[in-house]
């Protein structure tokens, strides 16, 4: 039987020199998926808070048009003007819906508007003229950031302004469409488009 032959130095081990290429090779592996699960963290990070910041858009958005839908068009229970609207605020008679609940909980004067702190505000309270002493109203920060609300009034044909948007809107009837466009503070990471809302109730429903 031959004998083994015992086997080179070189093929027992790694030599120094491979370890070191290897805990080199090892090293850079690790700094790349490190950076990679950086990178993705703070992907997530900024999706979230874009999802977060979108999802308080459309509320703001669904609540809005609610409110303009329910705008009373006025009826012999209202007096005095009914929708008020300026180039940056507006102050209406409307139904204030009960949250989780289809039905509404009367009628409300609403007002909508930038405080001095950037915030968009809609305020309301319970619409009672015979009132003595009304309750202070409710106030909601919708938004932060808001540099400023632009409000335009739809002028259906055959008005006395003529058709098309006006700066402005007062008295006992209300405008065929509300457009609510919303300027964010510089360097804010909020944007949306404009929010369009049509009036839907008639004397009819009043």
């Amino acid at each position: 039987m031959q004998a083994l032959r015992p086997m080179p130095d070189a093929a027992a081990g790694f030599t120094l020199l491979e370890l070191l290429v290897a805990l080199v090779v090892l090293g850079l592996v690790m700094v790349a998926v490190t950076q990679g699960i950086r990178f993705g963290v703070q992907a997530w990070q900024v999706q979230a808070r874009t999802l977060a910041e979108r999802g308080g858009l459309d509320a703001v958005d669904r609540m809005l048009r609610g409110l303009i839908e329910r705008a009373d068009p006025g009826s012999n229970f209202v007096r005095g003007t009914i929708f008020d609207g300026t180039p940056h605020g507006l102050a209406f008679i409307t139904e204030l819906p009960i949250p989780g609940d289809g039905r509404d909980a009367g009628q409300v004067d609403a007002t909508l508007g930038v405080d001095g702190a950037h915030h968009l505000v809609l305020a309301w309270q319970a619409h009672d003229r015979r009132a003595i002493a009304p309750q202070a109203p409710a106030r909601h920060i919708l938004l932060d950031e808001v540099e400023r609300v632009d409000l335009a009034y739809w002028a259906p044909a055959g008005g006395p302004a003529g058709a098309g948007w006006q700066p402005a809107w007062r008295g006992r009837a209300l405008p065929g469409l509300v457009r609510i466009r919303l300027v964010f503070l510089p360097g804010s990471r909020q944007h949306y488009p404009d929010i369009v809302a049509r009036p839907m109730r008639d004397a009819s429903q009043s």
